[in-house]
């Protein structure tokens, strides 16, 4: 944790119009900070004794830098991925009828009948089916059960 006391962290923040430095921020959560970058880490940490940043090439980095400023949309992403993944394996009977189901539109309707997708990830992909009509469908072959969540060929 990097002490408030210290005159070049403040000094960067306010060059950076990056706020003020509340007591036990890591040097971590100031890279987080939009305008502040990793030179400016290693500016700060060269006063401090016993500790060293180290030297690395400029890609690396900026590796670093880009790692820690978008950690938290790297994580989304990747849940995202996984999620699209469950719908794809996700698989809709060949035979199922989308007209028996209420709470989608007509257009939805329409679209899945005549697409036919094999799964979820499928139908999720289909120009006039809308995330709403995804849910229902789920929602109905969820309630109908796995027995019949088995693509027939």
């Amino acid at each position: 944790s990097v002490g408030s006391s210290n005159k070049r962290i403040e000094e960067v923040l306010k060059k950076k119009d990056s706020g003020d430095l509340k007591s036990g921020t890591t040097l971590l959560e100031l890279l987080k900070r939009p305008r502040v970058d990793y030179k400016d880490i290693k500016y700060i940490v060269e006063i401090i004794d016993g500790f060293e940043l180290g030297k690395y090439p400029e890609d690396t980095e900026y590796q670093v830098e880009v790692q820690v400023k978008y950690d938290g949309y790297i994580k989304k992403s990747l849940k995202m991925i996984e999620k699209h993944k469950a719908l794809e394996e996700r698989l809709i009977p060949k035979d199922f009828d989308y007209n028996e189901i209420g709470g989608i539109t007509g257009e939805a309707k329409e679209k899945l009948n005549e697409k036919r997708p094999l799964n979820i990830g499928q139908a999720s992909r289909i120009s006039g089916v809308s995330p709403a009509d995804i849910s229902v469908l789920l929602m109905v072959l969820k309630i109908r059960g796995d027995k019949n969540n088995e693509r027939l060929s």
